[in-house]
């Protein structure tokens, strides 16, 4: 399991939003996948946007195939972080 802190907006990086919140991401990969596919994976889930409960969480479960398998992404919405975990299906 690893965690991903999303930084605030900095000058530097004038193409993100400027916002002071700042993100937590907890990404627990009960799989094989590499951490590169892994984070790509929740990626795909983010950039759906928060769709679940009531706009307030990222999908509940978002199911994806590679190479004929298929992940299953879940996602929990804590008081101070999102966390995703991808498991097997």
């Amino acid at each position: 399991m690893y965690v991903v802190v999303l930084m605030p907006y900095t000058r530097c990086c004038k193409s993100f939003k400027n916002t002071d919140k700042m993100n937590k991401l907890i990404i627990d990969n009960r799989t094989e996948l590499t951490d590169l596919e892994a984070i790509t994976l929740v990626g795909k889930v983010i950039k759906q946007g928060r769709i679940s409960n009531d706009g307030k969480q990222y999908c509940y479960g978002t199911g994806i195939t590679i190479e004929d398998k298929e992940y299953m992404i879940w996602t929990d919405l804590n008081k101070k972080s999102d966390r995703f975990v991808i498991t097997t299906r």
